[in-house]
């Protein structure tokens, strides 16, 4: 398989076709920032796919769980997926900078934790996601803000476990409910102006429901 990164990639094909289902007992890839192990069953009558068990490895993190898809004409993805060893920095530095992206030298590296279970929609634009994550670094969302905001943030981490709903229904407002728990702790953000300090928690937590 050849790409922007070099790798290689094996694949062991069955394919029946009386009923329109393709196994793909092995499909293993491998290059030098990821590596995927996983098996796949593509059934092109019912339009469904499935690539379960999946393993996979990137950037030091690692990944584990199922993924599939049905209706191929307007997709519905489902997933099952915990992913350990979470590290900001070595995400960055894996996909490359990208605008507002913090400097190497000034950030904290710090690992973090997430599951995630739930359906993704395409047409329309929705999220039924079930989530259960430990010390996210929120210094991570920090470019998207960026110019939209006065204030910067420095530090910080954000744990939930909840359910969580996302809809952008066409030519309407979006539409998000999240039912759960929420844990912020070490949080410190400062003026982008005058860099002093603008908010400070050292923990807070949220046990409610928000919509």
């Amino acid at each position: 398989l050849k790409g922007p990164t070099p790798g290689t990639a094996d694949f062991d094909l069955i394919q029946d076709s009386k009923s329109g289902v393709i196994h793909v007992k092995t499909i293993r890839v491998a290059s030098s920032k990821l590596t995927l192990n996983t098996s796949a069953e593509v059934n092109t009558k019912a339009e469904t796919a499935v690539l379960n068990p999946l393993t996979a490895s990137f950037a030091g993190a690692n990944a584990k769980g199922s993924f599939g898809v049905r209706n191929f004409s307007a997709p519905q993805l489902t997933f099952n997926i915990d992913i350990d060893k979470l590290d900001v920095d070595a995400l960055q530095k894996a996909m490359g900078p990208s605008p507002g992206a913090r400097p190497a030298a000034a950030s904290k590296s710090s690992h973090s934790n997430l599951s995630a279970k739930g359906s993704l929609t395409l047409q329309p634009l929705g999220a039924d996601l079930q989530l259960d994550a430990e010390r996210l670094d929120l210094t991570a969302v920090q470019p998207y803000f960026a110019g939209r905001s006065n204030a910067t943030i420095n530090n910080g981490a954000l744990s939930a476990k909840g359910k969580l709903k996302v809809q952008l229904p066409e030519q309407q407002p979006l539409r998000a409910s999240y039912q759960g728990a929420l844990t912020l702790t070490g949080v410190r953000t400062r003026d982008r102006i005058s860099g002093d300090d603008f908010v400070r928690w050292k923990t807070l937590a949220i046990g409610s429901v928000f919509q």
